[in-house]
């Protein structure tokens, strides 16, 4: 695409399915990979009739999520806190080792100098100043696996991106972020929540729960994996107790192999894992600290946003009142 107007313009567009290669945003298989991405480059070049040379990659999966690091320094006498020195503290947060993780990005907080809480320290006279940071961190060979993906088909990374954030940023506006909201992606292999306070990052979190778990319920009792998607898209919805039965509705569902399946028993699997992921998201939000703090309330994206009573079902577990 290219910026037009203020707006992207779509020059090309190609997908490829990667259910054999990878699975909860995480690169498993690095040679179907590299066929799909080279699939896809392919694709784009035969219609843009240009060689493509450079790539920006989104990167997420199940391990992603936030870590509160806390940086502390003695300037050893009352003098003007810096540029440089705040600096310092947030490099020396980057580096804070953890096992088999890597930091994707970093974002401050809030500092304290000498007791007093300060979002801006530049400037203030101090002796004592403690910065406390959110790293975003992921499985180091999250990135690792994708690098050598790209490096086989012979296209270098622009930059690689936080897909949860670089969603956020799409779908946010600069007021919700500021009020503080919640934002969900209710994805396929994978749930993610992101909280902003005060146009800050506050937590990140990945919930290794996703769609595709209601369709591999569905499979058990038993319905055919081709058939679970349109079943799910059917029947499903996350708040049956809000709903009036519907006495015009089939009470059987007739498989492709002729069998028949009771109607409430496909909606209250469904509704049962719906409820787990809602769960889940709903102590998230809780275990962010900002639960009583997001004035913007919760935005829901993704596709398993699209499920009938997705919203009530949020409101009734988290008591949050405002729900987009």
């Amino acid at each position: 695409g290219k910026m037009k107007d203020g707006t992207m313009q779509i020059l090309a567009y190609a997908e490829e399915k990667t259910a054999g290669c990878v699975k909860r945003g995480v690169v498993y298989n690095i040679e179907k990979t590299f066929q799909s991405v080279n699939s896809v480059i392919s694709k784009l070049e035969a219609v843009l009739k240009t060689k493509i040379t450079r790539a920006y990659v989104g990167v997420g999966g199940q391990s992603v999520r936030s870590y509160k690091s806390f940086v502390r320094r003695n300037m050893l006498t009352q003098s003007y806190i810096t540029n440089d020195a705040i600096d310092a503290i947030r490099q020396e947060s980057y580096e804070i080792p953890f096992n088999d993780y890597t930091v994707l990005e970093n974002y401050p907080q809030e500092f304290v100098v000498d007791s007093n809480v300060i979002a801006d320290p530049v400037g203030v006279m101090g002796t004592n100043i403690e910065g406390e940071f959110l790293d975003v961190i992921a499985k180091t060979n999250l990135r690792a696996n994708v690098e050598t993906v790209f490096d086989n088909v012979g296209i270098a990374i622009a930059e690689e991106l936080v897909s949860p954030l670089q969603l956020a940023n799409c779908v946010l506006t600069d007021a919700e972020k500021r009020s503080g909201c919640a934002l969900v992606d209710l994805g396929a292999d994978t749930t993610t929540l992101v909280v902003y306070k005060n146009n800050i990052v506050r937590y990140l979190v990945t919930i290794p729960l996703g769609s595709n778990n209601i369709n591999k319920d569905l499979s058990t009792l038993p319905i055919d994996e081709t058939e679970t998607e349109d079943v799910k898209l059917k029947y499903g919805d996350a708040c049956q107790d809000l709903e009036a039965v519907d006495d015009s509705e089939p009470q059987t569902y007739t498989t492709s192999d002729g069998r028949q399946i009771e109607v409430t028993t496909i909606k209250n699997v469904i509704e049962a894992r719906m409820g787990e992921i809602i769960a889940n998201v709903s102590r998230q939000i809780v275990n962010s600290d900002y639960s009583d703090k997001l004035l913007a309330g919760l935005i829901i994206t993704g596709g398993g946003s699209n499920m009938k009573n997705i919203v009530k079902a949020f409101g009734k577990s988290t008591k949050i009142d405002k729900i987009l």
